[in-house]
């Protein structure tokens, strides 16, 4: 036999034996993936509610593969053991079904119907995680059921699913139902999905007795940035409820092309109280002025920086040290000088806000600037 010969039965030898080396790791990968889910489904029937809750997590991570845990994960949809942060077991189990997909929507569907409020409110929230476009219609059906968690998840589903076509039904709950919980989780909704058509709803919202729902008005408004929010979250920096006035400020950040809102925010930098709207914002716990000053940041009005220098000798160091930051985040060179002066502020924030800001005007650390030398750590005001 030729060496040419040779080498090509060689060659064809070895990509035999490596075919059969990646059919037997994946035939491997196959039963070892089988097994994990065994075991899951195992641990759905354990006493041990933690155990349960986790085994649900893992199968909805594993996604299709965890097709066969769908009837053992369907019959825990009416579990009403608390998991923590007021979520129940049978919600995480209908959540799990949504991101297993395939045959578990048919069991999320079926489920919509039963005369279980515990299951046909986690079947909802499983439907939030399936591209199944069946699950439209029961969504939309929830959004009117009897049971307050159920027209809950269904709204909160929909802006999950990102669907426009509950626009109108959503402005309904948010205008009259009953519960300041759902009319705040259709308020959430219309601002994710960015329904214009919803701005009327959201600012008659803003006046709601509630003020989780102001709250969610108010981000919904600056979610969707159609001007006409612009002055009713404006007259919203009065409420009397520091979380409404947070989101007010944070939402008016989407509007700073819109001149009506630099004089508005200037105010609010005085506001020190702390307002606490949750996590689904960065700034969702923390103090209004900081906030106002984060919006100003971002403005490009030319009134800013020549407002933020007349800032720099207010009577409130507070207003003081966040003008002085804006300054720094504007990057302009005439607020040099200002910002000099502000090196032998009596206030030691003011003293620091101020050489941080000519480091991020003038590109060098206050410590290297002749003129600036020692006044920014002087010791006064600390």
């Amino acid at each position: 036999m030729s060496r040419s010969r040779v080498l090509v039965c060689a060659v064809a030898l070895l990509g035999a034996v490596a075919l059969l080396v990646f059919l037997n790791a994946r035939a491997h990968r196959g039963r070892s993936a089988g097994t994990a889910v065994e075991k899951l489904i195992g641990d759905l029937s354990s006493p041990d509610v933690a155990t349960r809750a986790s085994a649900a997590r893992r199968l909805g991570e594993m996604g299709p593969r965890a097709a066969s845990a769908v009837p053992a994960l369907a019959a825990l949809l009416g579990d009403q053991s608390e998991v923590g942060d007021g979520d129940l077991l049978g919600e995480k189990a209908g959540r799990a079904l949504g991101k297993v997909g395939g045959p578990a929507a048919d069991a999320l569907l079926e489920a919509v119907s039963s005369k279980d409020p515990y299951v046909r409110n986690a079947a909802i929230q499983g439907l939030a995680f399936t591209t199944d476009s069946r699950a439209t219609g029961p969504l939309h059906k929830a959004l009117h059921d009897a049971v307050e968690r159920v027209r809950w998840s269904a709204a909160l589903s929909l802006g999950y699913r990102n669907d426009r076509t509950a626009a109108s039904e959503l402005v309904a709950l948010l205008r009259s139902d009953r519960s300041a919980t759902v009319r705040g989780a259709a308020a959430t909704t219309l601002g994710v999905t960015k329904t214009k058509g919803s701005v009327d709803g959201l600012v008659a919202a803003l006046r709601d007795r509630d003020a989780s729902v102001r709250e969610s008005a108010a981000l919904g408004l600056g979610s969707i940035g159609d001007p006409r929010g612009v002055p009713p979250l404006i007259a919203l920096l009065r409420d009397k409820m520091p979380g409404v006035r947070l989101a007010a400020t944070g939402s008016l950040g989407a509007f700073t092309a819109d001149p009506r809102v630099l004089e508005p925010l200037i105010g609010a930098l005085r506001d020190e109280e702390i307002g606490d709207i949750g996590g689904g914002e960065a700034w969702g716990r923390s103090k209004i002025g900081s906030v106002a000053a984060g919006a100003l940041a971002k403005s490009r009005d030319p009134r800013l920086v020549p407002r933020m220098v007349e800032l720099l000798k207010d009577d409130n160091a507070s207003v003081r040290w966040r003008a002085a930051w804006v300054l720094g985040m504007k990057h302009d060179r005439a607020a040099v000088g200002p910002l000099t002066a502000a090196l032998r502020d009596k206030d030691g924030r003011v003293r620091g806000a101020a050489a941080t800001a000519l480091q991020e005007v003038r590109g060098q650390a206050p410590q290297d600037l002749p003129a600036e030398r020692g006044l920014a750590s002087d010791g006064r005001g600390h």
